[in-house]
């Protein structure tokens, strides 16, 4: 009796407060392990469906939902962005450098309208000079007289003006450039003409005067388009 009253105290002392529990589990306790152990992964399809579908963003829905697609598209972008702003960069400080040019030669044209002006004059001048001996050279006495009378006076705004006409936009100074530079090629023809008069014979007066006036009226063409850059207002504005 005493023996399996111990006994039975010792198995008492084993007993939980609702029952006793085996070496197996009860079915109860197994279905709450297993409840247990799907909770986490529905709480991960949870939090990844709100991503994908909850976001008040469109666009970072998309990004969630299609992470390899959108790495794709940025890589491109970050690619295409990479050779298109320098492009653009160098195309904007191209331009601002056309229009800096542009302002620069109609404001150096523009204070050269009234040197090209002048060297119209001084044209017309040369021209009724080259018409008194136009058959017949001027005799020994007044040869260098009359070839002094042919120099050009090239107004000197025009000849100070060409280092920046050399830098200047084409289009707007280059009439003003070529004026000033044929001018000069004139004058130098006239000299070099004056120091042939003891070789100069009657017949080949003719030819002589005909290459003068050919010179000078490739000067006169020149003026003539600087002129008409002054008159249709390109570098000139309308008041």
């Amino acid at each position: 009796m005493g023996g399996r009253a111990v006994e039975g105290t010792g198995l008492e002392n084993r007993q939980t407060r609702k029952g006793l529990v085996g070496s197996n589990p009860t079915p109860s306790a197994t279905l709450r392990g297993r409840t247990t152990g799907r909770a986490r992964p529905e709480m991960t399809v949870q939090i990844l469906w709100n991503a994908c579908t909850q976001e008040p963003a469109s666009w970072l829905r998309w990004i969630e939902c299609h992470p390899s697609t959108s790495q794709t598209v940025f890589s491109v972008v970050a690619i295409v962005g990479a050779a298109v702003i320098p492009t653009a960069l160098y195309l904007a400080q191209r331009r601002a450098r056309k229009l800096e040019r542009l302002e620069k030669s109609g404001s150096l044209a523009t204070g050269l309208i009234g040197a090209i002006w002048l060297l119209e004059t001084e044209i017309d001048r040369v021209e009724r000079e080259l018409v008194r001996y136009h058959d017949d050279p001027p005799s020994t006495d007044a040869w260098n007289a009359w070839f002094g009378d042919l120099i050009l006076n090239i107004p000197q705004p025009l000849t100070a003006a060409l280092p920046q006409m050399l830098e200047a936009q084409e289009n707007i100074i280059g009439p003003f450039r070529q004026s000033e530079m044929l001018a000069v090629t004139f004058n130098g023809y006239v000299a070099k003409f004056q120091t042939l008069r003891d070789r100069l014979q009657s017949k080949d007066w003719p030819q002589l005067h005909e290459r003068i006036s050919s010179s000078l009226h490739l000067t006169r063409k020149a003026v003539g388009e600087a002129q008409n850059i002054i008159n249709s207002a390109r570098v000139v504005k309308s008041q």
